[in-house]
C-alpha cells in the first residue's frame, strides 16, 4: 500500500508538470501518448486533443489502465474522428487496435459489434476486464447464448480461449458444461475474478460423489465460497498432498482453524513442534491459544514460534499474541529478574516483546545489537491491535534505543541527514510521536519522511505539527506540486491549504 501511495505521488507531480508544459508551449502530436498516460481522466485535456490526432495515437493510448468511465470519456471523443468507422463496421483489426478503450462501450454499443469481427479479435479482447454485463453481451453477439449445445460441447481449450469473457456466462449455462471440462480448468478459472454466484456453481459442478475436488484446497479465489462442511470432508491424504499450496491461500479464520486442526490430526497425538509452522504458513492463523500452549516448552520455543509467525503478524488474533506473551514472561522469569535480549532474540521475537506491558518491558536488558534489531523489526509492525498509549510508549523506547546506540561522533552530529535517518528508523511507530516530539525534528527530516508520515493515522495535533515544520522550512511549499503531492491526506488538517499567504 505504501508503494501505491508513492506511485500516486509521483504521478500527481508529473501530471502537474505536463499541464504546465502544455500551458506554456502547447501540445505536440508526438506528446499525446505520454500525456494521455497521466491525463486520460481529465475531461478538459481529453477534449482539447483533436479527435483525428487521438485516432493516430491509438497505438500509444490503447493499453492505458482505464476504468469504465475514463475509457468511455476517451472513446466518446475518439469516435468524433473522421476516420473512426461506425461501430457496426468495426473490424477485428479495429477492435484489437482499440485495446482497453473497448471497456468504455456500454452494453448498447457492444450489441452493435458484429460476430465476425469479435471472432477475429477474440484472442485479444478476451484479456480485457469487461464487467459481467459487458461480457454477457459480447457472448450474445458471438451467439454463444443462443444454443445450449454451445456449452454442452465446451472443452478446456474453448474455456481458456474465452478468457475473462467467461464472467458473462450465466449460472444456468455453467451447469451445462461437462464436469470433466470444469475440473480440468479450475486453476485457470481461479484467476478470472468471477462472481461468488459463478464460483458457487462451479464448486457444485465439480462435486464428485458428494465431495468437492481436493483441487479447491489450492485455489485462492475459490477459498471464500468453500463451506466448512466441504472442508471437513477432506481426508488426511488430501490435506498432506495439498498443504504446500493451501498454506498460501487466504482462508477465513474459521476455515484456517478447521484446516489447522485437520493438519494436526495427520501428525498423530504427539506434540507438534514449532518447526511445523514452516509448512502451515497462513493456516497457522487457525491455531488456537491452547494449540500454541501445547507447542511451547522453553523460552526458545516462544521465540521460534514468533519468528515463524512473523509473516502473518498482521492477522494474528489477540488470543494468540497474549498466549505467546504470557509464555515468554513465565518461561524467561521476566516477572522476577532481568532478561538479556541480544540481536538474535530481538530479530526473532520483537513483534511479541513489543506487546509486553511497560513495567515488564523495563526488565529487558538489550545489547547494543539487540536494540538495533528491535528497532528495525518494530518499525515494520502493524499498530492496529495496540492502544495509542502503548504506541507512544514504544516510540519513546525506540528513540531512547537509537540515542543509546549512537556513538559519540554521531551523538554530536546534529546534521539534517542524521535527523532524517533517526525519524525514518521509527517507521510505522512514528505514529506514537507527540506533537512536541515532531517539532523537535528538523523540517528537512519531516519532508524527507513524508512518504511514511502521510500514511499514518495522525491526530489533528500531530498533522498540524508536521505541516508547521514544512511551513517553517519551505515558505512557499503550497506552490510546490511535488511537496503538495507528498503531503497528500495531511492537507485536510491545514486551515487554508491552497492559499499563497
Amino acid at each position: 500500500d505504501d508503494d501505491d501511495d508513492d506511485e500516486d505521488d509521483i504521478k500527481l507531480a508529473i501530471e502537474h508538470r505536463i499541464k504546465e508544459t502544455i500551458r506554456q508551449y502547447g501540445l505536440q502530436k508526438h506528446q499525446i501518448g505520454r500525456s494521455m498516460h497521466y491525463l486520460h481522466h481529465d475531461l478538459s485535456f481529453v477534449y482539447s486533443v483533436d479527435p483525428d490526432d487521438l485516432f493516430d495515437a491509438l497505438e500509444d493510448i490503447r493499453d492505458i489502465h482505464y476504468d469504465f468511465y475514463e475509457a468511455r470519456l476517451v472513446l466518446n471523443h475518439l469516435t468524433q474522428s473522421s476516420r473512426f468507422p461506425p461501430v457496426w463496421m468495426l473490424s477485428g483489426h479495429n477492435l484489437t487496435n482499440m485495446g482497453k478503450l473497448l471497456r468504455g462501450m456500454d452494453t448498447e454499443l457492444l450489441s452493435l459489434l458484429n460476430k465476425t469481427s469479435l471472432d477475429d479479435a477474440l484472442d485479444d479482447i478476451s484479456n480485457l476486464d469487461f464487467d459481467n454485463y459487458q461480457a454477457y453481451q459480447l457472448l450474445e453477439n458471438m451467439r454463444y447464448t443462443r444454443d445450449s449445445k454451445n456449452y454442452e460441447n465446451f472443452d478446456a481449450p474453448q474455456v481458456r480461449r474465452l478468457g475473462k469473457l467467461f464472467r458473462g456466462i450465466s449460472t444456468e449455462s455453467i451447469t451445462l458444461i461437462k464436469q470433466d471440462t470444469i475440473v480440468e480448468t479450475l486453476e485457470y478459472l481461479d484467476d478470472l475474478d468471477l462472481s461468488d454466484a459463478l464460483k458457487n456453481t462451479l464448486v457444485e459442478k465439480a462435486r464428485q460423489n458428494e465431495k468437492i475436488s481436493p483441487k479447491f484446497l489450492s485455489l485462492k479465489n475459490f477459498a471464500e465460497v468453500i463451506s466448512l462442511d466441504d472442508l471437513d470432508e477432506f481426508n488426511d491424504d488430501d490435506i498432506r498432498l495439498n498443504l504446500n499450496i493451501s498454506s498460501h491461500v487466504r482462508w477465513r479464520l474459521s476455515q484456517a482453524a478447521l484446516l489447522a486442526h485437520k493438519y494436526k490430526m495427520t501428525k498423530g497425538t504427539g506434540r507438534m513442534r514449532p518447526s511445523r509452522l514452516v509448512q502451515m504458513k497462513i493456516l497457522a492463523l487457525g491455531l488456537l491459544p491452547e494449540d500454541l500452549d501445547d507447542m511451547i516448552v522453553t523460552q526458545d520455543d516462544v521465540l521460534d514460534i514468533s519468528e515463524e509467525l512473523k509473516d502473518i503478524q498482521n492477522d494474528l488474533t489477540s488470543g494468540q499474541i497474549d498466549e505467546l506473551v504470557e509464555h515468554f514472561i513465565e518461561l524467561s522469569g521476566l516477572d522476577k529478574k532481568q532478561v538479556v535480549i541480544g540481536e538474535s532474540e530481538a530479530m526473532q521475537g520483537a513483534h511479541i516483546l513489543a506487546y509486553l506491558p511497560p513495567e515488564l518491558f523495563g526488565k529487558l536488558k538489550f545489547t547494543k545489537a539487540g536494540k538495533m534489531a528491535f528497532v528495525s523489526q518494530v518499525a515494520k509492525m502493524p499498530s492496529h491491535k495496540m492502544s495509542r498509549n502503548h504506541i507512544q510508549f514504544l516510540t519513546r523506547i525506540m528513540l531512547d534505543m537509537l540515542d543509546d546506540v549512537d556513538n559519540i561522533e554521531s551523538r554530536n552530529n546534529k546534521s539534517e541527514d542524521h535527523e532524517s535517518q533517526r525519524l525514518r528508523s521509527l517507521g510505522q511507530m512514528a505514529l506514537g510521536l507527540t506533537s512536541s516530539q515532531i517539532k523537535d525534528f528538523s523540517g528537512k527530516a519531516i519532508i524527507d519522511n513524508l512518504d511514511i508520515l502521510r500514511t499514518l493515522a495522525l491526530t489533528k495535533e500531530q498533522a498540524k505539527a508536521v505541516l508547521e515544520k514544512i511551513e517553517d522550512t519551505l515558505k512557499n511549499w503550497r506552490c510546490n506540486s511535488n511537496i503538495l503531492a507528498r503531503v497528500g491526506p495531511l492537507l485536510q488538517f491545514h486551515d487554508n491549504p491552497f492559499s499563497d499567504n
